[in-house]
């Protein structure tokens, strides 16, 4: 396993790369222009860039940084005193996130099949690294299901969802529909009734029957299940989109080039600038978005032609 730092940064740390400077604990902030043309980035002191200046300072820090150097919505900026350089209205917008809840229960599953002993720290995190344990590469799903809900579940999610259940999927068995209804206690319910059918299950001494009866709940059990939900849902640090790459009508901030829109020289690459979530780790979509800014990087400042 490797980061980005020790896959990118790392084996250039070898004194044979004059160009490179890596300023640690260092704040960048804000960006310095010339005419709208990014020319410098602003810490606790000034470094001039002559070509171009890049932004990868997160799904928060990019579009912070963007607006102590006056890019983003006039509104905004004008409120906190900050001088306009260029009109971006979408700056710090479109912030997206995967949310979670994670509900514990007793099971007969031995200590390397669940996550409990990485989550409790138990276990040895370097040892299992240096033995390649096959525990490192789980995703941290213990178990997961597909159903097909009763007319009272429809119920349940309210008349909304019923709307769209009548028209979209009613009459489509085949359909598939994602619900990530995390907030719902619905949803709450569902998972502790599939739960409670598992063969693992320990709660009790053995697992309950498919047919056992479904717990019923109060209108103070509500009540106590929305504060817990409240109270514990939980972000998996999946933010992205507040720089989004888009046109500047529809919000957007950088281009396909990943330009900022409004000023020259500058870009950012990171992962403000998917415009929606992704199905996947995102360190990895962190990853090929640095990778593929390198090869625009490489491309426009005609590195590839200099050797």
């Amino acid at each position: 396993m490797a980061d980005s730092v020790h896959y990118a940064i790392s084996p250039l740390t070898d004194r044979k790369h004059p160009n490179l400077h890596v300023l640690v604990e260092s704040c960048v902030e804000r960006v310095l222009f010339e005419d709208k043309r990014a020319c410098a980035q602003d810490i606790t002191r000034t470094i001039k860039a002559r070509k171009m200046a890049i932004i990868s300072s997160g799904t928060f820090g990019a579009p912070a940084i963007l607006e102590r150097s006056g890019i983003g919505d006039p509104e905004i900026l004008k409120g906190a005193g900050v001088p306009v350089v260029a009109e971006v209205p979408g700056v710090g917008r479109n912030y997206q996130d995967h949310y979670t809840m994670m509900y514990s229960y007793k099971s007969s599953l031995a200590p390397d099949e669940t996550l409990d002993g990485i989550l409790n720290g138990n276990f040895n995190i370097g040892e299992l690294i240096s033995k390649n344990d096959k525990i490192i590469g789980w995703n941290a799903i213990d178990a997961t299901c597909k159903l097909r809900p009763s007319d009272a579940d429809i119920a349940a999610l309210g008349p909304k969802f019923q709307g769209v259940w009548d028209k979209e999927y009613q009459n489509n068995l085949n359909k598939p529909l994602a619900m990530m209804s995390l907030v719902d206690r619905w949803a709450y319910k569902m998972q502790r009734e599939i739960a409670r059918r598992m063969e693992t299950y320990r709660e009790t001494y053995e697992p309950l029957p498919v047919d056992v009866k479904d717990i019923e709940y109060t209108a103070e059990d509500d009540v106590a299940i929305e504060e817990r939900i409240r109270e514990n849902l939980a972000t998996t640090w999946h933010s992205l989109g507040t720089c989004k790459m888009t046109s500047l009508k529809k919000l957007g901030v950088v281009n396909a080039c990943l330009n900022v829109y409004g000023v020259t020289g500058l870009k950012i690459a990171d992962l403000s600038i998917p415009s929606s979530n992704v199905a996947a780790n995102t360190n990895n979509t962190a990853m090929v978005i640095g990778e593929k800014a390198a090869d625009i990087f490489i491309a426009e400042l005609g590195l590839l032609e200099s050797n």
